[in-house]
């Protein structure tokens, strides 16, 4: 039994998303209190941006749909 417990090979790294979905609350909630909107919106592209990387690391939704703009292509069910 070599194997340390608690570690998996699986999870090898951190993730850097919370700290950045963490900056993007506070850039925007500081942009809107001190009417710096450039900064509020730069805030809110940065918690979106951070949400979708999420999202694609987690395989919830694939590069392809992620960055689509259009409608996401649907397979159609056979039968």
């Amino acid at each position: 039994m070599n194997e340390e417990p608690g570690l998996s090979d699986q999870y090898r790294k951190s993730s850097p998303w919370p700290m950045l979905i963490a900056l993007g609350i506070v850039f925007s909630e500081v942009g809107i209190v001190l009417a710096l909107f450039p900064v509020a919106v730069g805030g809110l592209v940065l918690l979106l941006g951070s949400i979708g990387g999420i999202l694609r690391e987690t395989e919830y939704v694939s590069a392809r749909g992620l960055y689509s703009l259009g409608s996401p292509s649907y397979s159609s069910p056979s039968g």
